[in-house]
């Protein structure tokens, strides 16, 4: 189910490309085999949740979740710009927390890309914790 993803992963990542203030050509370089991979390697408990949302028969967004040890991560959502404001990424959130909460996580974790700021209304539930500054590749 992971695998269907991939052409609205591949839009996450443009989108992070292009608002990212330093780190567009990290964000330019991932794959979705690549990501796809650590994802499962993170869940070794095959502890994913994947939720999608459709309109007839056409993918309009996902919600990846992870669970490893007892420590959940929201990883990636993203709904098709024409569908959002209706509730979707809400009701995708809601069923990760929930399915978090009934695999009994210690703590519940998700992470907004620098330039993605915006977003961070929308995760209400969550405050922020800390803020990782990470050294840019020369």
């Amino acid at each position: 189910m992971l695998g269907c993803v991939q052409p609205l992963w591949e839009k996450t990542r443009d989108y992070h490309r292009d608002i990212s203030v330093h780190f567009a050509s990290k964000f330019a370089s991932q794959t979705f085999g690549k990501r796809k991979a650590d994802l499962l390697k993170k869940s070794r408990q095959d502890k994913i949740h994947v939720s999608l949302a459709k309109d007839n028969d056409v993918l309009i967004g996902y919600c990846v979740s992870t669970i490893d040890d007892d420590m959940g991560e929201i990883d990636s959502v993203y709904v098709e710009p024409s569908y959002r404001g209706q509730g979707i990424a809400r009701h995708m959130v809601r069923a990760a927390v929930g399915w978090m909460n009934d695999n009994g996580v210690r703590s519940k974790t998700l992470r907004v890309a620098v330039g993605n700021e915006g977003v961070i209304d929308f995760y209400r539930s969550f405050e922020p914790y800390q803020i990782i500054l990470e050294e840019k590749a020369q």
